[in-house]
């Protein structure tokens, strides 16, 4: 599901759950556990988060969320937020490298990383499905999302837009472009120069980069998430789910 991996001070993670990585609560709640202990080594100067050859991730289960019901849902919900917290809290820098398609919460995951370096392969779709599926966002990913697309981010929701690499790029969603073998390369490599820095640089430049979500998520997340959850949970958004998944995945 989730493997491991050090070169000197960089801890490479690689999701491998699937074909597509989708998330479901056991791969969310495995990042969880894994940032955790890396967060917790001090000899991890930085992190590369990736995917498999496919995707880096498509998404949400939404199979197994219909399936699972209310219980799950919460469940799954608030191990949603707790995964996009472990990138963007983890003090070491995280590099997303992007293989493959990363829509949705997906795309959220590599957003909640400091660097996103993507693959050039035309058929990669990167983007905020949210909206198509009929779901709202977790204060976190919404929030994690305005500081990567800033101005770009209205567009981005109501749109639900999935775009190629270079479009991905433009509108903030990833830092680079490279071919495709490049791309675990390329961000190892960024990742062994920010281990490099000083500990304490590191440190507080994370804490500034990361303030303006802390702050936002502080003053309105609770509030937030609770309608968020109820709303994941309700008749409403279910049967919209319910729509999707057989529109697009065939039932």
């Amino acid at each position: 599901m989730i493997d491991v991996s050090r070169d000197g001070a960089v801890a490479t993670v690689r999701m491998d759950h699937g074909a597509v990585n989708a998330t479901d609560l056991e791969l969310l709640e495995a990042l969880v556990a894994t940032f955790a202990d890396l967060d917790a080594d001090d000899t991890v100067g930085a992190i590369v988060l990736t995917g498999n050859d496919r995707a880096f991730s498509a998404g949400v289960d939404l199979k197994r969320l219909l399936d699972g019901g209310e219980p799950y849902t919460r469940a799954f919900i608030d191990a949603l937020s707790r995964a996009f917290w472990g990138p963007l809290r983890t003090t070491a820098p995280v590099v997303a490298a992007v293989t493959g398609h990363a829509v949705a919460g997906g795309a959220v995951i590599a957003a909640c990383c400091d660097h996103v370096v993507c693959t050039d392969a035309p058929r990669t779709r990167i983007g905020l499905a949210e909206l198509s599926v009929g779901v709202p966002f977790p204060a976190v990913g919404i929030e994690a999302m305005r500081r990567r697309l800033g101005r770009d981010l209205p567009a981005a929701v109501w749109t639900a837009a999935l775009v190629g690499p270079e479009e991905a790029r433009a509108l903030g969603f990833v830092d680079e472009v490279v071919p495709a073998a490049e791309v675990v390369d390329r961000a190892t490599a960024l990742a062994a120069r920010l281990a490099d820095l000083p500990a304490a640089t590191r440190a507080i430049t994370h804490e500034q980069m990361l303030a303006p979500v802390e702050e936002a998520v502080a003053a309105r997340g609770a509030d937030w998430d609770a309608r968020v959850t109820d709303a994941w949970c309700s008749d409403d958004v279910r049967d919209r789910i319910r729509d999707y998944v057989t529109a697009t995945l065939g039932g």
